[in-house]
């Protein structure tokens, strides 16, 4: 195999061509200085440097059992600049994905991952592959742009309909050369181009651990530093969250957000607010049940809707004894501020209290399909947490846009509107809450 094929070739071209044009004008000049002054800050080139040594560290050890050799050089460079900058920068998802690690794995040993690599092997020939480029980026740009207004809703649908026919054409050709060449695929060089990024990119994942839990320290520091007038106390709560927390950066925050909302004015308060936040982590790893009279077990609670597309953030503390959680949105429509449902949950550092799926009505002209949307996510709900069915009363109330309340499990279950006196006339917003006493 030649040391590029036609493809990183016309993609290098490209990307000079397109490098020399926006050289050539100021505001991009610019655009682009700005750019690289940010993404050069020292704070990242440190992180950078660290990044080359450790996967110098990786290639060592890789080529002392057998699995590196000089002949992998272009591929550990191209993966490199590409796929290891991408995964670092997306590191802040490890803190708001719990599956990042699973996915990540799955992501690079799956037979798509093998699909990619046939096609990519067997490229087309230089002029095909030269035109293709510029064409596959601006169809890209095109497709993505549309998606974001419903107007354009018939491009999307010809994008999607000539995206089938041009990936099996893609796969077509790459099939007959795999099967005409197979001699050439099958060889050891073949072999540890394809596993170099996969190994490289698994062995990867720790590096990006650290930088998360850098970055949530970093980040953790500042607001202390913010947050306290005494250089002593702030110092000094520094070092404990760092014995206290060690490598667990969700805690951290946790832990940094209850602080934020109450400061820290003594040493023993710093203590105590770390053993307490401990202590939370332990209670909610051990999974302790919660009496339904009672209310739920947080950590339980805030996915009781994660199926419906509701994810939920940590529970933390928000002030006077209270702990919340909110999920994000769910949209109902494709307006541009189109109606949507957040679920939240609130109580006690231990037991969640209330419940709440709560729908915002923006469009009141579309507001009987969001109606209907929250009727169907509240179903849901009330079987999660009482196990009922939600009542016809309930259903009525929503439908009719109004108050009502009933009883079931020892909870009280409302559907509460409330209007807005500074929207529009018939915005509005109506939730289902489920209170514990």
């Amino acid at each position: 195999m030649d040391l590029f094929n036609n493809r990183e070739v016309s993609l290098f071209i490209w990307f000079c061509i397109a490098l020399a044009f926006s050289l050539s004008k100021e505001t991009i000049r610019k655009s682009l200085r700005d750019l690289i002054k940010a993404a050069f800050h020292k704070a990242l080139v440190r992180i950078y440097l660290l990044m080359l040594i450790y996967i110098a560290f990786l290639i060592y050890m890789l080529s002392e059992v057998g699995l590196w050799d000089f002949d992998q050089t272009k591929t550990t460079i191209i993966w490199t600049f590409t796929a290891a900058l991408v995964t670092l920068f997306r590191h802040d998802q490890i803190r708001e994905d719990p599956n990042y690690y699973k996915k990540a794995v799955r992501d690079n040993i799956n037979f798509v991952a093998v699909i990619e690599f046939v096609v990519t092997f067997y490229s087309f020939p230089f002029l095909v592959e030269f035109i293709l480029v510029p064409a596959s980026f601006f169809v890209v740009a095109v497709y993505e742009f549309s998606k974001l207004q419903e107007e354009n809703k018939i491009v999307v649908d010809f994008f999607d309909k000539l995206s089938t026919p041009f990936g099996l054409l893609v796969l077509t050709y790459a099939g007959h050369n795999f099967y005409i060449y197979a001699g050439e695929f099958f060889v050891w060089g073949t072999l540890t181009d394809f596993t170099t990024p996969i190994i490289l990119s698994l062995l990867f994942l720790p590096f990006v651990y650290m930088v998360a839990v850098y970055s949530s320290y970093e980040r953790v520091f500042g607001q202390i530093e913010i947050n306290s007038s005494n250089r002593d106390i702030s110092r000094y709560a520094k070092w404990k969250a760092i014995f206290g927390f060690h490598l667990r950066f969700k805690l951290l925050e946790r832990w940094s957000h209850a602080t934020f909302i109450s400061p820290l004015n003594s040493r023993e308060e710093v203590r105590s607010s770390i053993e307490d936040m401990r202590e939370l982590a332990e209670y909610e790893r051990k999974d302790n049940p919660v009496p339904l009279e009672d209310g739920w077990m947080p950590i339980k609670a805030k996915d009781f809707l994660r199926e419906e597309g509701f994810k939920a953030g940590d529970y933390k503390y928000v002030g006077e004894g209270e702990w919340f959680v909110s999920s994000n949105n769910v949209e109902i429509g494709d307006d541009i501020l189109p109606n949507s449902l957040w679920y939240y949950v609130s109580g006690n550092p231990k037991i969640a209290k209330d419940l709440k799926l709560k729908l915002y009505v923006h469009q009141p002209d579309q507001e009987q399909v969001a109606k209907e949307k929250l009727i169907e996510v509240g179903r849901v709900l009330i079987n999660k947490a009482l196990g009922e069915e939600l009542d016809e009363a309930l259903i009525r109330a929503i439908m009719e846009a109004r108050n009502e309340q009933i009883t079931a499990k020892g909870k009280s279950i409302s559907v509460i509107k409330e209007d807005w006196p500074n929207g529009k006339p018939g915005q509005y917003d109506i939730s289902i809450l489920i209170h514990s006493e």
